[in-house]
């Protein structure tokens, strides 16, 4: 078997699950909330998926969809004011961007951890504890800042400094995006992925 993935520590928790007697499924999903903590600007428990999955017993091949959906109240009129101009996201008096790009207005309702769940009952072997804790442990251990990631800190600076909490865990000590060969640490989100 291989697992691989855009992170070096994401492969490895792949490797690491099917050492311990976890099927394709199980590494799949332990690598989903792993790379969720490595790059979350392209995977992670705010979006969505979907996985084909091929049986090599029975050659049936199933298309599991848990992409990110609008909220079924949603429509354009949402983020337009009574002039039909797009309505701004503020905070503390200051104009930090669209609605429809900034703020809770902006996102769908997330699918991943609903798939990730329905693709562990479905087609795994492993426990939903079995499958978190390397994420869980990358989160609190911390993983090394790739080209990649460190491209895309830098691109987000900006929208960063907006975010104290975003700040806290993608800006150094000195209040600059963290660079390549850096180790990032997560703690409050290995917290979250423990309930």
């Amino acid at each position: 078997a291989m697992a691989t993935a855009s992170k070096y520590e994401v492969s490895q928790v792949g490797a690491e699950i099917m050492s311990k007697g976890g099927n394709a499924v199980d590494a799949a999903v332990a690598m989903g909330f792993a790379l969720g903590v490595c790059e979350p600007f392209t995977s992670g428990l705010g979006g969505g998926g979907f996985m084909t999955i091929y049986n090599a017993e029975t050659k049936e091949v199933e298309v599991i969809d848990f992409r990110e959906i609008a909220p079924a109240a949603a429509n354009a009129q949402i983020w337009l004011d009574e002039a039909g101009e797009m309505k701004q996201f503020e905070k503390d008096g200051q104009k930090l961007g669209t609605m429809s790009s900034i703020g809770g207005l902006s996102v769908a309702t997330p699918g991943e951890v609903a798939g990730m769940e329905y693709l562990l009952e479905h087609h795994g072997t492993m426990s939903r504890e079995e499958v978190m804790e390397p994420a869980i442990r990358i989160a609190n251990e911390g993983f090394t800042v790739s080209a990649y990631c460190a491209n895309a800190i830098s691109d987000a600076y900006e929208k960063t400094q907006k975010f104290p909490e975003m700040s806290k865990v993608y800006l150094d000590e000195n209040g600059l995006p963290w660079e390549e060969g850096s180790v990032i640490t997560n703690p409050d989100l290995g917290k979250a992925l423990q309930l």
